[in-house]
């Protein structure tokens, strides 16, 4: 399969999956797989997306693997999305009396951004408004109208600008990049990690409610500990809850939490096989985003060691 027919088959899986769902809170999806694609196997984060990050990640996934893997990580929004896409070589604008191809991306480049999947007739998947608006979502398809697939309409507010067409004719679809260390999530019964954070109420430490992996024991459908747009200040692990020998480290800033690691130690690797923590942190400041993904203290933990954290999500995968 070329490139683009690859990103054009993962971004038709995203939209008919109802496990994906639209958020600009989480944008980037949530719990790691490994999708087969044309014969190769594609490392793929199920969960939430906007528009443009979808189409980016799609793109993103398709050159696994390839000498362009990285080439697309300066996408932020689709206001960025020509600069990003030309810049890489492998994408040319071109206006909208161009007939698009599968993998091409329709651009409204203050607002949308939507892929294409064929040319005749021509058909579009996207991810549009979410259940609850950009934030607050529960992740995944509430509607079946959050990423779906239809057909090709003018986009509403300003019309479309121009089309990002793929001009690598001659790129075929790479190795897929290497998945053999891929955690995939645990679905069995291994205890997860117990933990919450504190926040501050006027003058007073607040201890919210306990979250067991991505369950908030409080009653909310929320995967993450914390409150969106408050900072955290302080957070515990439920004794032993991390294993005989887990261990978590907190970076501080004065009275600021900017930084977690943690490390779970599988109790019974014998007759389990090793798990690892799964965690990420959200971050203000004025660059306000989810960093990515972290597993044990593999890489020096989470945070961007600058911003004040305001929720952290956390799970357990295989190793």
């Amino acid at each position: 399969m070329r490139l683009n027919e690859v990103a054009a088959a993962i971004h038709r899986r995203m939209c008919e999956d109802d496990r994906f769902g639209y958020s600009w809170e989480e944008r980037y999806g949530a719990l790691p797989e490994v999708w087969e694609i044309g014969g190769k196997n594609y490392r793929v984060n199920v969960g939430d997306y906007e528009c443009g990050t979808s189409c980016k990640t799609a793109w993103a996934i398709a050159l696994q693997g390839t000498p362009w893997e990285g080439c697309l990580d300066g996408y932020t929004n689709s206001t960025s999305a020509r600069r990003v896409f030309t810049g890489s070589g492998l994408f040319e604008w071109r206006p909208m009396s161009f007939l698009a191809e599968p993998g091409d991306l329709d651009v409204n480049e203050q607002n949308h951004v939507a892929m294409c999947q064929s040319q005749v007739p021509d058909i579009l998947s996207e991810f549009c408004w979410g259940d609850n608006g950009a934030y607050g979502n529960i992740r995944g398809d509430q509607s079946g109208y959050e990423a779906y697939v239809h057909g090709f309409y003018e986009y509403p507010d300003g019309g479309w600008d121009g089309i990002l067409h793929f001009v690598g004719t001659d790129a075929d679809a790479g190795s897929g990049g290497d998945t053999s260390g891929v955690p995939v999530c645990s679905t069995g019964d291994l205890p997860m990690p117990r933990f919450r954070v504190a926040v501050m109420e006027g003058k007073r430490k607040v201890w919210l409610d306990w979250m067991l992996g991505l369950h908030d024991e409080g009653g909310s459908s929320d995967t993450f500990a914390g409150i969106p747009g408050r900072g955290i200040v302080d957070i515990e692990f439920e004794g032993g809850s991390l294993g005989p020998n887990g261990w978590f480290t907190k970076n501080m800033k004065g009275d600021k939490l900017i930084g977690l690691t943690v490390y779970y130690d599988t109790p019974h690797p014998d007759r389990t096989g090793y798990y690892q923590a799964m965690y990420r942190v959200h971050w203000l400041g004025a660059n306000p985003d989810w960093g990515k993904y972290e597993y044990d203290d593999d890489d020096g933990g989470a945070g961007n060691d600058r911003d004040q954290l305001d929720m952290v999500e956390l799970t357990i995968c295989r190793a």
